[in-house]
């Protein structure tokens, strides 16, 4: 792993360019290599070695304003750290603590005692981006003013733009993130396609470029105010759900899931052990009340807080809690759940330290004191207070140890600045010389185009007088021919469905005893569009299905609408129609339940059974209702 370190070697002045002084230190055969770089040259060493952290004693030494950091971490790759080893104090007495020795009047001892605090976890990172990235998909070159082949020009690029964004949201889905979707709908497919995943742009695999007509921008999402973090494990929400099957889900303070696992074979030294790689536990939660005794020796085990739900929720109301997240079954789901009730109930204080807590304050420190019961005032002060105590004492040894400078060393370096200036200025007056030289050719080219361009002008306005008439006319002819097709085939579906209904005689049968069933193949949209046009699918109607399998919620909701009287399965229905078919009122009823006569492409049942199976479903109903606290009225 490798780890910068950099200090201002000369300030930034109106002539001169900012210097760094740059120790980069490899942790594992501790070797330590120094340079001199400038701020463009510091960037593109970060891209071609890609360090772990770049750490520095003050992160405004790299940029003076939150625009001109910005622009620093949008210019180096995602997954590397800008750290700032100090808090307040002073790099020499914080490097004193861990035993490294700073000579103040040397930056690039300044610069290795940055790298080794920020290897030995000391430190605060500085975050700028949200955890959630936007991913934009939109056309790579402009549509143009229109012409003949305008809208086929059209449907080709907006169709490659909707290939791209489904290829991006498979990705999504493969890597198990969770994203949210807006398209702008164009001619034949997608003017537009923005996803915002909730996770960083370093755990996205998907990277920036064009792609034929097609252009892909990802960008992280920037924060209200600049955020430092502490270096080392985060304070983290863990929820435990014991038993044969143990669920454990992981937070962290700003609500992102870190972990979500059950297993039977799962030790709870091996919990414990995975719970504190991922950071150290500020509340361990329960799902019901009192909490079990594996969770409270976890709770125990760290420290930590421990979270009660002051009821039970409901299975309807933790899948409405958990929507959105992939739970393999109800043990992770209640593990979630616990984990996601202990950070609603902290989530709005959250949000107001987020708001109140100053620059360089470390965010999840005051957090861990406010759940622990300490004002969010008192909080934000107890921290700010240890930032505060040293915060200019680097700047007053840095100051008071600047030798001054002699005046040969000040004539040479005005004379070396001089004579760069002297070859920059030879190196422009002939850039300028080729320059002039490029645009009298251009002028030259531009003047024959333009003759040949007007005489093709000419030519083209003469071939466009005769054949325009035509052109309209023939677009015509094909609309026209379009729309008679589609008249055709029309008509010979409604051929085809008038033949059917003619074809489908209903069988003799007693209709004061007997009650006519209509029979569909399966329990989906399509077989039940099947009978709607081949028999007529009208209100108090009786359906039977040979299979219960292939339908759900919507397709029991489907039939509510078309005011079906009851439903018949060969089989059981899924338990989402049942549900469904609950809260609508529609009675279904298994074929072995009630006697069903077969004649052909038709059934019958008994019209006294049917009507005493109706009224005993509909006392089920109302006693099941009920016991859920829903008044039924008649």
């Amino acid at each position: 792993m490798q780890i910068f370190g950099v200090d201002v070697l000369r300030h930034q002045t109106r002539r001169t360019t900012p210097l760094y002084a740059l120790a980069i230190l490899n942790t594992e055969t501790d070797e330590v290599r120094k340079h001199s770089v400038t701020k463009f040259k510091l960037v593109r060493l970060i891209n071609k070695l890609r360090p772990e952290i770049v750490a520095t004693d003050n992160v405004y030494e790299l940029g003076e304003s939150k625009k001109e950091l910005l622009a620093f971490l949008r210019a180096i790759p995602p997954e590397t750290k800008l750290v700032q080893v100090t808090n307040g104090g002073s790099l020499k007495s914080i490097a004193r603590k861990y035993g490294i020795r700073v000579n103040a009047l040397d930056p690039m001892s300044e610069a290795e005692a940055c790298a080794t605090l920020a290897a030995l976890g000391v430190g605060y990172e500085l975050s700028i981006f949200e955890d959630r990235t936007l991913i934009k998909v939109s056309r790579a070159r402009s549509l143009g003013k229109g012409g003949w082949s305008q809208k086929r020009y059209s449907r080709r690029v907006h169709g490659a733009v909707m290939r791209k964004a489904r290829e991006i949201e498979e990705t999504l889905l493969r890597s198990g993130l969770r994203f949210k979707k807006e398209e702008r709908i164009g001619i034949g497919g997608y003017a537009r396609c923005v996803f915002i995943v909730e996770a960083p742009r370093a755990a996205i695999p998907i990277k920036s470029g064009k792609y034929g007509d097609v252009q892909v921008k990802i960008s992280c999402v920037e924060r209200e105010k600049i955020k430092f973090t502490k270096l080392g494990r985060k304070y983290t929400i863990v929820g435990i759900d014991p038993g044969t099957t143990i669920g454990v889900a992981v937070l962290d303070l700003d609500g992102n899931l870190l972990w979500l696992h059950s297993s039977k074979n799962y030790l709870l030294s091996d919990i414990i052990l995975k719970i504190s790689s991922l950071g150290k536990p500020l509340i361990v939660a329960s799902d019901v009340t009192p909490a079990p005794e594996t969770v409270k020796r976890i709770k125990s085990t760290f420290s930590s807080l421990l979270y009660e739900v002051d009821e039970p929720l409901s299975v309807e109301e933790k899948i409405m809690l958990t929507k959105g997240f992939n739970c393999a079954n109800d043990h992770e789901r209640d593990a979630l759940v616990a984990c996601l009730q202990a950070f609603k109930k902290f989530k709005n204080k959250f949000a107001k330290i987020e708001r109140k807590a100053p620059t360089g304050v470390d965010v999840d420190e005051v957090k861990a004191l406010v759940v622990r019961g300490t004002s969010i005032r008192s909080a934000i002060e107890k921290i700010s207070s240890k930032a505060e105590s040293t915060t200019d004492e680097k700047t007053e040894e840095k100051q008071a140890a600047k030798p001054e400078m002699r005046e040969d060393e000040k004539i040479r370096s005005l004379k070396e600045e001089l004579r760069e200036k002297e070859e920059q200025i030879k190196r422009l007056r002939e850039f300028i010389s080729e320059l002039k030289d490029k645009l009298k050719e251009k002028d030259e080219k531009i003047s024959r185009l333009e003759e040949r361009l007007r005489l093709m002008r000419f030519e083209l306005d003469e071939r466009v007088r005769k054949d325009e008439r035509i052109r309209i006319l023939e677009s015509m002819i094909t609309a026209l021919r379009a729309e008679l097709e589609r008249e055709r085939r029309e008509k010979e579906e409604l051929k085809e469905m008038l033949k059917g209904r003619q074809g489908a005689k209903t069988p003799d049968f007693d209709e004061k005893s007997e009650r006519l069933v209509k029979v569909a193949k399966s329990f989906s949209k399509h077989a039940i569009a099947e009978v709607e046009a081949r028999y007529g699918l009208e209100s108090g109607d009786v359906i039977l299905f040979e299979d219960s399998s292939g339908g759900g919620a919507n397709t029991a909701e489907l039939l509510a609408k078309r005011g079906v009287r009851a439903v018949i399965f060969n089989g059981e229905p899924s338990h989402f129609a049942a549900d469904k078919f609950l809260e609508l009122g529609v009675p279904f009823f298994s074929a072995d339940e009630i006697k069903v006569r077969r004649s052909g492409d038709f059934a019958f049942v008994s019209r006294y059974e049917l009507n005493e199976k109706i009224r005993e479903w509909m006392e089920e109903r109302k006693r099941i209702l009920r016991r859920k606290g829903i008044v039924v009225f008649v």
